[in-house]
């Protein structure tokens, strides 16, 4: 069973996309709508993002920024996994 980060990744390596922050109301909702094993797609849309991104950044996929403008607002990078081959 994927977790919501690994979702997130999936969504985000689909289209093409290596940032994700609030407001992002298309990919965060395609994220809960994959997420089968949770209650992601009943709560308060608010609700939903906040722990979708929540669950990023308790995720070693996805690197903390932070977006400068008149309020800081946060975002996560998708980070680049390699595997060694032989």
């Amino acid at each position: 069973m994927k977790t919501i980060a690994e979702h997130m990744v999936d969504v985000l390596v689909e289209r093409g996309i290596k940032v994700i922050g609030w407001g992002d109301y298309t990919f965060l909702d395609e994220c809960a709508s994959r997420c089968t094993h949770t209650t992601l797609s009943k709560i308060h849309v608010d609700a939903r993002h906040q722990r979708i991104l929540n669950a990023l950044e308790r995720s070693d996929r996805f690197e903390k920024h932070y977006v400068k403008g008149p309020t800081p607002m946060r975002g996560w990078r998708l980070l680049r996994q390699f595997e060694l081959v032989e």
